[in-house]
């Protein structure tokens, strides 16, 4: 099966799939947490981007961004109105420049897709570079703004999450872009599913493999584990509006104190 670049009365159903993209990769980070989704996140904006011209993929690309970055980061607004004593309105605006710019990144990725089509089999291994290779210059572009890199996702799924060791978050986002990139595969244009089933399976067997490298890495990390060893965390509950403030300096000061007092003590 192949999606072609359709006609004008099936546009808005790409452009739905795109918002829906957005949508589902914030649901998997805070505060629902539905992890599972972002192995196939990316899924329904790469079938939207198929076969269009790199400005209509580009454009899709962007629409997916703004919703998942609007969706993902509205905390923004919080702290700018509580801390920095901004207006609603004021922050609010900052919120949309910022999800702006954010939107750019998937927006690349949709037009390089367009403009450089890879082969079916492929496509999968190339998206998910690509991706990983955004995320990485969006961690340090303009001073950097690496907050829900796709990869962040998965600190829930434990074991999966141990690919960090190796490779860092952007190991992660690249088999999360993979396994919704091998999902579309057989629906880019030229493709057949015989075509590409080479490629789908090696990137679910790699995928599974990461996963059982965790559970046997947390299970002999288990086994080696030293007798337990008594901590204590204190957490002082200062006020962001006080906490950098020179005449709160004592108050800190003393809060953390009393604090560190009584969880020795305990």
């Amino acid at each position: 099966m192949a999606v072609g670049t359709g006609g004008e009365g099936r546009g808005w159903r790409r452009w739905a799939l795109a918002l829906l993209s957005g949508a589902l990769l914030a649901s998997a980070f805070p505060p629902l947490d539905w992890w599972p989704v972002a192995f196939l996140g990316l899924l329904p904006l790469l079938v939207a981007a198929a076969g269009e011209p790199p400005a209509r993929a580009a454009w899709l690309g962007f629409a997916s961004g703004m919703a998942f970055a609007l969706l993902s980061i509205p905390w923004v607004v919080v702290t700018m109105v509580r801390y920095g004593q901004m207006p609603v309105w004021g922050a609010g605006g900052v919120l949309l420049a910022l999800a702006a710019y954010l939107a750019c990144y998937p927006a690349a990725f949709t037009f390089a897709l367009s403009r450089f089509p890879l082969p079916p089999a492929a496509f999968p291994v190339g998206a998910a570079a690509l991706w990983t290779a955004l995320e990485y210059l969006r961690t340090y572009a303009l001073s950097g703004f690496p907050w829900n890199l796709l990869g962040y996702s998965q600190l829930p799924n434990l074991p999966f999450a141990q690919v960090a060791t190796v490779t860092g978050v952007y190991g992660i986002s690249f088999l999360l872009v993979l396994a919704s990139a091998a999902a579309a595969a057989p629906l880019l244009p030229g493709a057949s599913p015989r075509g590409v089933w080479g490629t789908i399976t090696a990137a679910g067997l790699l995928i599974g493999a990461a996963h059982g490298a965790g559970l046997w890495a947390l299970r002999g990390a288990d086994a080696a584990a030293p007798a337990p060893l008594r901590v204590g965390v204190v957490q002082g509950n200062i006020e962001q509006a006080l906490k950098w403030s020179p005449a709160a300096l004592d108050l800190t000061l003393d809060t953390y104190s009393r604090l560190s007092a009584q969880a020795a003590a305990a």
